[in-house]
């Protein structure tokens, strides 16, 4: 069980890692992007893109990085929850 619990942890661990960096990707295209209109004229919602846009690509790659996040820490978590109630389960009382 406990090596099934270290490789959830890293995939987890991966997982964010990955989240990481397609945000960064998405927040600097979105700072290039709004590169291009004036400082006065700049539009108050950050730019997504039209689908298809290089801005969109990376935006639908930061909401699948985040999602697979979600999902292996909510894996990880029942796992976990999983393993405490096996030992209390079957923890011997005290003699």
């Amino acid at each position: 069980m406990k090596t099934e619990l270290l490789h959830h942890r890293r995939a987890l661990m991966k997982a964010y890692r990955r989240y990481l960096a397609a945000d960064i990707a998405w927040r600097h295209a979105q700072e290039d992007a709004l590169a291009w209109f004036p400082s006065h004229a700049r539009p108050q919602v950050p730019p997504i893109g039209q689908p298809g846009s290089p801005v969109r690509r990376l935006y639908d790659r930061r909401e699948r990085a985040l999602l697979r996040f979600v999902v292996i820490r909510r894996t990880l978590n029942e796992l976990r929850r999983g393993t405490a109630a096996n030992v209390r389960i079957f923890k011997l009382p005290p003699p």
